[in-house]
């Protein structure tokens, strides 16, 4: 992917289609700064090899349609240079900590540290996705900033790091907000995403990628380089570690990174703070069962669990329901937990796709409500697909 372009030389290479489609959306079109050539000129590059450019006039209107309906919070933006939600997109540990040679803002999401599960039970979808979809706002009206000042075609590099990721952890729901959130933002902020930079890649990347993909724009994975250590970027590695930076910034290109990623920058964005427990605590009441449902996204994945009791409950027969059709399959049998054991663990074999049920039976207690501390993580069995 192409970084730092010369917009003026865009400008003229693509002078015809910029003026047909400033055509043919004059009747909707401002007559502001914001709304001008360069403004098209995104439009056209994203679009004139692909869809062509009816679909870029299209997304020009979807585009005006979002200004408009998000107007006083995008003024907001403009005027304070602040990104919105920060508390909410923190939770999501998600953050604009800082630039790469003062040009591409670095976004850096620390997927292995947030709680999917309980943002959602928190927020719901249409939330998550307009918290996420102003945060690229905010970095659309960035990138355009320092377009017209550097006269460079700014795009931002996304970080995700895989520091502490579990398959457990991915919330099918989250998974959806924040894929929704992509592939609409790829419609009204055209030519945002220069790079996606994958750092502390587990070994069976593979599966985490067939598992996300789904649910991303293509224009996303697209854009995906993968750091070649498992340590991430460090002083002592050097950039050739990374091509991407070697050959965006040059070979002391980790000078340039905030300090979180290893570089001698000062953050300037928010803080990571310390991950959540792994337990969660469910209340089991008399007379009934509690059931949970893990999205299983591939074949050949283990999970193990832990649970810990107080006091006695049955954790009841449990099932994988199979996407590929046929009758569920029972991964593990009935077993009763008592509390003076303090905890009980185990693994199951997932051997396929689907969605595992697990059910915490208290149907024999007629008067006592069950509190329960447990803990499920699903990895691959194998140790090295990637």
């Amino acid at each position: 992917m192409h970084q730092r372009q010369d917009v003026d030389a865009l400008l003229s290479n693509y002078r015809s289609q910029i003026e047909f489609l400033q055509q043919k959306v004059s009747d909707i079109l401002p007559k502001t700064k914001e709304f001008d050539e360069i403004f098209i000129l995104r439009y056209v590059l994203s679009y004139v090899d692909r869809e062509g450019l009816t679909a870029a006039e299209k997304a020009i209107r979807e585009r005006i349609k979002f200004r408009k309906e998000n107007d006083a919070c995008i003024q907001e933006i403009i005027s304070t240079k602040v990104m919105p939600n920060v508390e909410k997109l923190d939770e999501f540990k998600i953050s604009h900590i800082g630039d790469l040679d003062g040009k591409e803002p670095l976004i850096y999401f620390r997927i292995g540290h947030f709680n999917s599960k309980g943002i959602m039970n928190i927020y719901t979808h249409e939330q998550v996705v307009n918290y996420i979809s102003l945060g690229r706002e905010f970095l659309f009206q960035l990138c355009d900033a320092r377009t017209r000042q550097t006269r460079k075609l700014i795009k931002i590099i996304a970080i995700l790091d895989f520091d502490n990721f579990s398959i457990f952890r991915r919330d099918g729901r989250f998974a959806k907000a924040a894929g929704e959130a992509s592939k609409y933002s790829s419609l009204i902020h055209p030519q945002l995403l220069g790079r996606v930079l994958i750092m502390n890649a587990p070994r069976y990347m593979r599966v985490v990628m067939n598992a996300f993909s789904f649910f991303m724009s293509k224009n996303f994975v697209e854009k995906i380089v993968i750091c070649p250590s498992h340590q991430g970027l460090t002083p002592s590695m050097t950039a050739s570690t990374c091509p991407f930076l070697r050959s965006a910034a040059g070979p002391d290109a980790w000078k340039l990174l905030p300090t979180e990623l290893g570089g001698l920058v000062e953050s300037e964005g928010t803080k990571s703070s310390s991950s959540q427990s792994d337990m969660v605590k469910i209340k089991v009441n008399a007379r009934s069962k509690e059931q949970l449902h893990i999205d299983i996204p591939c074949n050949g994945l283990r999970a193990a669990w832990e649970v810990m009791r107080y006091p006695s409950c049955g954790m009841r027969e449990v099932k994988e329901e199979a996407l590929e059709g046929g009758p569920p399959l029972c991964v593990m049998e009935m077993t009763k937990l008592k509390a003076e054991n303090g905890s009980a663990s185990g693994t199951m074999e997932l051997p396929v796709r689907g969605e595992l049920v697990v059910s915490f039976d208290n149907t024999h207690s007629k008067l006592r409500s069950k509190s329960i501390d447990y803990r499920i993580e699903v990895d691959p069995v194998f140790d090295d697909v990637f």
